[in-house]
């Protein structure tokens, strides 16, 4: 995770790119493994586990915007991210912190 940002320099959606043999192995055993039998099962489950959790925020009085589809995640403060300018209005510092604590505690 160093190496990705905003740690690193490498940004997460060329991870994959296919433009190294390192990272076209990568994602050759990862399409290798999705196919196996229930994994998109487990991860619904799991993705809906995570989902179910980070709801229960609302309950300490930390409010969240969660959104979630099969597996995918993401989570942001609780006014709606619909494009990217809403985005920009996010606040980056308040988030900067959320994330450093979720590194630590990974």
């Amino acid at each position: 995770m160093e190496k990705v940002a905003p740690l690193g320099g490498d940004l997460s959606g060329r991870a994959l790119s296919g433009k190294s043999p390192g990272h076209r192995r990568r994602g050759s055993e990862t399409l290798t493994l999705l196919r196996a039998p229930g994994v998109y099962a487990e991860l619904e489950t799991k993705g809906k586990r995570l989902d179910e959790g980070w709801r229960g925020c609302g309950s300490l009085r930390i409010p969240v915007q969660v959104n979630r589809v099969g597996s995918l995640l993401t989570v942001s403060s609780p006014a709606p991210r619909m494009d990217y300018a809403t985005a920009k209005t996010a606040d980056a510092r308040r988030y900067g912190v959320f994330f450093g604590a979720m590194l630590e505690r990974a």
